[in-house]
């Protein structure tokens, strides 16, 4: 047993890279709450930690983790200090921060070897159950990383996705486990604000409808153009209230208009009951919670260089679950909003979508895990509950 545990406590790293938005930081944090959940069930002391160069890293104390911040390869550009000196000094202060967490269980998302390879000294480490999370990517991006062989360090896999529902570019090496945990959401449910907590928080009329717009966890540089066309177009429907999701991570200035409420609220989906529509970028997280919540969306696209939005897009619209737009502008936005001002609209919307993702992925990449993990921790223990079907009746709700 690991230097970092006790006979009733386990030990659990996650690390995150820094992004335009939050889908690291997120689904990362969903998955920890339900490892926390299950541990809990066990009897067993979950010692979490993050190892983050995630300019969100305040999130995470906020939801109850520890972590350990790394520079972004922005603060370094910002900072003008160069790469051959900053990386050194980051890996080192990531071996450090390794080294006395001592973990477990590592949990790594997107980017097997870290930002600055600074998760080599873990990968090399035969006591420790790592775990990789591949969410789909373009396949020209997948297909220039070497991913067969830098998986080999690894135990398993987890795929944030339904079973089979995009074709791999790779193939895993033959010893790791894969599993198909499908869509990963920050929260459940039952943690859904009502509406009238909603608007009574935020300050916003009743007699309107309320429409949600955001362009992504903030980081985006184009997001402040996104919102402007949003903002001037719902500006032409006078029963309209429009809710602004800034985003954590935005640092430009924010539109000042009447009929616009902004907010900085995070997670903003506990409060998707309190609204009529949304308009969103299609980013994974983003999606995944609009349906999975029951708040019925016109999508659109922004460019990221790993991440097709346009196809996401195109794929929920089809399914009749959302509205896309394609490409962005004032007209394609005004069009789509007279279809969703209509609520027979919105209903059939929403009732697609009740159907794509029937559950949160996030309790079954927990249990993938831990079934992997916690006999290599625990041998000659049994932890009933951990098949993928299996009831949590047993282990409690989400803490």
């Amino acid at each position: 047993m690991n230097g970092g545990a006790t006979s009733d406590s386990v030990t659990v790293l996650l690390y995150s890279v820094n992004g335009t938005g939050l889908g690291h930081l997120t689904r990362l944090m969903a998955i920890a709450r339900w490892v926390r959940t299950l541990l809990n069930g066990f009897n067993l002391r979950g010692k979490i930690f993050f190892l983050s160069c995630s300019e969100a890293d305040f999130l995470l104390a906020a939801n109850g983790f520890p972590s350990f911040k790394l520079p972004s390869r922005n603060a370094l550009r910002d900072a003008q200090i160069p790469p051959d000196e900053g990386i050194p000094l980051i890996r080192r202060l990531a071996a450090g921060a390794l080294d006395q967490i001592d973990p477990q269980i590592v949990i790594i998302d997107t980017f097997p070897t870290g930002t600055y390879d600074e998760l080599l000294p873990i990968l090399g480490r035969d006591d420790i159950t790592k775990v990789f999370i591949f969410r789909e990517q373009r396949p020209e991006y997948a297909s220039a990383i070497p991913y067969e062989k830098l998986l080999i360090s690894f135990q398993q896999m987890l795929i944030p996705h339904p079973e089979g529902s995009f074709p791999l570019t790779f193939d895993p090496p033959a010893a790791l486990d894969v599993t198909w945990t499908g869509d990963i959401i920050f929260g459940e449910r039952k943690e859904l604000w009502t509406k009238q907590k909603v608007r009574e928080t935020l300050g916003i009329p009743r007699n309107k409808t309320i429409v949600y717009s955001a362009a992504g966890g903030g980081g985006d540089r184009e997001m402040s153009r996104y919102l402007q066309t949003l903002v001037d177009v719902a500006a032409e429907f006078p029963n309209v209230h429009l809710v602004v999701g800034a985003g954590p991570l935005n640092r430009q200035q924010l539109i000042q208009r009447p009929g616009v409420t902004q907010t900085t609220f995070y997670p903003i989906s506990r409060m998707f009951g309190g609204f009529d529509f949304a308009i969103s970028s299609s980013g994974y997280n983003s999606v995944n919670e609009l349906i999975f919540f029951g708040l019925p969306a016109i999508l659109f696209a922004q460019t990221r260089q790993a991440d097709d939005q346009s196809a996401r897009a195109r794929r929920v619209a089809d399914s009749g679950a959302a509205i896309a737009i394609d490409p962005f502008s004032a007209d394609s936005l005004r069009s789509a909003m007279q279809r969703m001002m209509d609520p027979e609209v919105r209903r059939a919307v929403r009732d697609r979508g009740a159907s794509l993702i029937p559950e949160n992925g996030a309790r079954r990449a927990a249990q993938a895990i831990l079934r992997l993990a916690l006999p290599r921790v625990f041998p000659n223990t049994e932890f009933p509950g951990l098949q993928p079907d299996a009831s949590l009746a047993s282990v409690g709700g989400l803490s």
